[in-house]
């Protein structure tokens, strides 16, 4: 048994050419009109590019309009705290002196005093332990059974 849908599709079979026909003009006047609005004489040339891109703006920026705003402030954000942080740094570079003797000898002092705890830097330099070869097993073995 066939569903309503495939009998009005089947009684009106002849009727979508015609209608594809009628589809496709009034669409082709439709953008026809448009590019002759947005098109001075001299950029007639450049229509199909022009059509192109306002297609591509349509279709991929403005549907997530929301987003894009959302990257750009971040983008925004990032080179504002960049340039905060650059200039900041330069600042500080610009107030720097260079430490006085005093300043350095309190930051070697505690150095001094962890080779004073290790003791390491005073005691001189030691042989290092002989190695004694130990005897082999099997005649320990030997021994012990002989005994």
């Amino acid at each position: 048994m066939k569903t309503p849908r495939e009998i009005l599709l089947q009684h009106h079979q002849q009727v979508n050419a015609k209608l594809d026909a009628i589809r496709h003009t009034s669409v082709a006047a439709v953008c026809d009109r448009r590019i002759k609005m947005d098109a001075t004489p001299d950029q007639r040339s450049q229509t199909a590019a022009t059509t192109i891109l306002r297609t591509l703006w349509r279709e991929l920026v403005c549907p997530s309009r929301h987003i894009w705003a959302g990257i750009a402030t971040a983008w925004v954000l990032i080179v504002a705290v960049n340039f905060h942080d650059r200039r900041g740094t330069e600042l500080a570079r610009q107030d720097l002196t260079p430490p006085s003797p005093e300043v350095l000898m309190a930051l070697r002092e505690p150095e001094r005093w962890f080779n004073d705890f290790d003791g390491s830097s005073h005691l001189p330099d030691a042989d290092p332990p002989k190695k004694i070869a130990p005897a082999p097993r099997s005649e320990m073995r030997n021994q012990l059974l002989l005994t």
